[in-house]
Order: C-alpha cells, then sequence, then structure tokens
C-alpha cells in the first residue's frame, strides 16, 4: 500500500487524463466540483484555480474523505498550500456532523439498495464474470466463495424486495442531519495550532473559504462503518451499506464536475445521476474504470459516455498500474470513464 504521503504528490491518474479533465474545467466559469475521494485529485483542482484565475469567477469544491488520517494529513498540509496561493484572508472553520438514527424501516426508505444506490449485482461483487486476477494474500477468501454467492443471491432478493416496496423515497432527509459548530474563521495558522492540540476523528467538515468569496472548500470526513468479511470482497472498492453516509451525504446543489475516485464508486455514480447532481453540460468522471466491477456495470446499466485510455504515468512520472513483478505496464487501457450531461439528463 503506498505512503500517505506519496498517495498526494500528484492525481492518482495519467497525465495526459488530467489535462482531459482540467480542459473540461475550464469551460466553466464559476466553478463547482464534487468529488468522492480526495487526494493529488484535490490539490490538483485548487492548483489549476488558482494558477489560471483569468479562467475561473469563483470555485466551490466538495470534497469527500473515509479514511480519518489520511483527512487529517491533507487538512494539514492545506493552509500553506492554500495561503501560498491566495495570501492573506483565508478562514478555516471546522464543523462537528451528526447523521440521523433511523430504525430498519427507515433504512429501508433510504437505501432503496437493488435500484439506486446498491452494492452492484451479485457479480459485481464477486468479479468472477471477467476473471479477478487474485494474489497470494487473497486466496483465504475464495474459499467462503460458495457462501458468499448464496449470501449475495439472498441479498439481492431482500434489496429488490426493499426497492419495490419503497420505490418512491429517494435521497436522504438533511433536515434529520445535525451540523455544529466547534471553532469559526480561523487564520491558516490558527487551524495549523488547532490540528496540533486536537485530533480531527468521527464525522466532521472542514470549511475552507477566502476573503472575497471566489474560494471556497468543503472538505467531509465520513467514515465507513465497517467492513462484513462474509460478503466484501478485497478486490472491490467497498459496499453502500459501508458507505452509506459518505455516499447519501446531502448535497444542496447541482455540480460542473463530479470526480468519483474513492470508495462505493458504483453507488456515488448511481445517486450523482438519479438525483439529477451534474449541472447541464457537467461532466463525471469515473477513475479505474477498466476494472470489472466498474466495467460491468458501465456495459450493461449506463451505456452512455466514453472511456479513454491513459499513459499509466502520473504528472510526476510514477506509474499507476504495475505487473505483479512490480514492472509498470506500459498504458491504462479504459482508465477514465467520462460522462456528459449534454441534455440535463436525470435517471430518477
Amino acid at each position: 500500500m503506498e505512503k500517505i504521503t506519496d498517495m498526494i504528490s500528484s492525481p492518482t491518474i495519467s497525465d495526459n487524463l488530467w489535462k482531459v479533465m482540467v480542459e473540461k474545467q475550464s469551460e466553466f466559469s464559476d466553478l463547482k466540483i464534487l468529488e468522492f475521494g480526495s487526494g493529488g485529485s484535490t490539490l490538483g483542482f485548487i492548483k489549476e484555480y488558482y494558477g489560471n484565475r483569468h479562467r475561473y469567477g469563483s470555485i466551490k469544491i466538495v470534497s469527500f474523505e473515509h479514511w480519518p488520517a489520511f483527512y487529517r494529513h491533507l487538512c494539514r498540509i492545506l493552509p500553506d498550500y492554500i495561503e501560498a496561493r491566495d495570501g492573506e484572508g483565508l478562514k478555516f472553520s471546522v464543523y462537528r456532523i451528526k447523521g440521523p438514527r433511523e430504525g430498519l424501516s427507515g433504512r429501508l426508505k433510504k437505501n432503496r439498495l437493488s435500484k439506486l444506490y446498491a452494492v452492484p449485482p451479485v457479480y459485481d461483487i464477486l468479479g468472477t464474470k471477467k476473471g479477478v486476477v487474485f494474489h497470494p494474500v487473497r486466496l483465504t477468501v475464495m474459499a467462503i466463495d460458495l457462501l458468499n454467492k448464496r449470501i449475495c443471491a439472498l441479498l439481492s432478493v431482500v434489496n429488490s424486495l426493499s426497492a419495490y416496496y419503497f420505490r418512491k423515497i429517494t435521497g436522504r432527509d438533511a433536515a434529520k442531519w445535525e451540523k455544529s459548530l466547534v471553532l469559526a474563521d480561523m487564520s491558516p495558522k490558527g487551524f495549523k495550532e488547532y490540528l496540533e492540540d486536537k485530533a480531527i476523528s468521527g464525522k466532521c467538515m472542514v470549511e475552507i473559504k477566502s476573503a472575497d468569496g471566489s474560494f471556497r472548500f468543503d472538505y467531509y470526513l465520513l467514515p465507513e462503518k465497517g467492513r462484513n468479511p462474509f460478503w466484501r470482497r478485497m478486490d472491490i472498492d467497498g459496499t453502500f451499506g459501508e458507505f452509506e453516509d459518505y455516499v447519501l451525504f446531502p448535497l444542496d446543489c447541482k455540480f460542473d464536475i463530479v470526480y468519483l475516485d474513492g470508495r462505493s464508486r458504483v453507488s456515488c455514480a448511481r445517486r450523482v445521476l438519479a438525483e439529477g447532481l451534474l449541472s447541464s453540460g457537467g461532466y463525471m468522471f469515473m477513475h479505474d474504470a477498466h476494472k470489472a466491477w466498474y466495467e460491468k456495470w458501465l456495459q450493461d446499466v449506463y451505456e452512455k459516455g466514453e472511456r479513454l485510455s491513459g499513459s499509466n504515468r502520473r504528472l510526476d512520472g510514477r506509474a499507476i498500474y504495475t505487473k505483479p513483478s512490480g514492472e509498470a505496464l506500459p498504458s491504462a487501457k479504459d482508465e477514465l470513464y467520462v460522462f456528459k450531461n449534454s441534455s440535463g439528463y436525470h435517471a430518477g
């Protein structure tokens, strides 16, 4: 696994595909970006904005992260990183977030698992249709493969029933979420001192905004709920049940750019399209589109858009995909999925 410091040295996407994203980003003046999964891409979006201020009127970035250690590390970097580009006037605020408490009926209503936000179908969970390659450390998972299939089949039935009975319920009720202010309008120095004294954990949000209002960054920490070892394959990026808060946190606007490079990406993509979170003319990007559990969804469920191949070299020159031997692959076929909302598409 990469070290945290390595993961933010540059966007973890091929350099030619990052340039495509920047080109699309430059089509908008007052830019709104939604990011599921933070890191080098977060810093890349900020760098592009401040490096080409003449192109943009304002920018708002909303980013969701599930990993507390990485969230804290990026928070430590952000004050100096943005201050070096914005100068004086940045304000940092910290909020605690408390989610709604729901009974079984309420959870079924919100989930609508098989129709909308669900974990992918059985083949997506198991990864068997495309022949996922297992490394030696993962062989123990294969021992319970039959049990996995039976549990997934049972869950598919339950999910289908919940989708039918609660099919008219969408999204989450924003009024049930509580956001309480911890500290407001700290300077970059004050925020760094706060981080030294306090360990950020649990559900929270850091808000960063410039004095003139042209820059705003809402950075959320929404940790996973825990993994189910009986039916979570080590090869996929997490199920809806594990990342329910991360996938469904209430949003109050449409976005010009949506970048999916975090957890439970299929669930996140379904939510974006079903709730119409992508603005007319906006772009949705899904990284690692060639992987079996994404590829099947893109082929069988949502065929609009295109897939682009990458150079397999990040902006810092490092490889993204390697062979088991550690040798870098020469290219990354179908690395990025791109969908343009040219007709105001809404899948709800």
